[in-house]
């Protein structure tokens, strides 16, 4: 089996080897793009003769992963008239991701 890196499928190009199994090795961090990808197969001989296409479709669902917000206070009780703080540093990315923006809402 020969394991290849997304990048080096370029659209209409061919990626040779000599073994029969490839894994894509995508990643989060190296992903192939979200859709429906046509992949095609010739298998090539000693001579130099070439088969028919085999093609096969994968789809590549959406990166449907969300952050997940973590939210404490201190204190949770508060006299009337005092400060106090709202902390989301226990919140985390999706990995291979980062945190760019926190919504505070206050709901009632």
């Amino acid at each position: 089996m020969t394991r290849v890196d997304p990048s080096q499928f370029v659209v209409g190009a061919p990626v040779v080897t000599s073994d029969a199994t490839v894994t894509v090795d995508a990643s989060v961090t190296n992903p192939v793009d979200p859709g429906d990808h046509l992949f095609q197969l010739i298998v090539v001989d000693e001579n130099g003769g070439e088969s028919i296409p085999a093609e096969q479709t994968v789809t590549i669902s959406p990166d449907d992963r969300k952050p997940q917000a973590v939210l404490t206070t201190m204190p949770a009780e508060v006299a009337f008239g005092q400060p106090f703080t709202l902390d989301g540093t226990q919140s985390t990315p999706v990995p291979g991701h980062q945190i760019t923006s926190y919504k505070w809402i206050m709901m009632t």
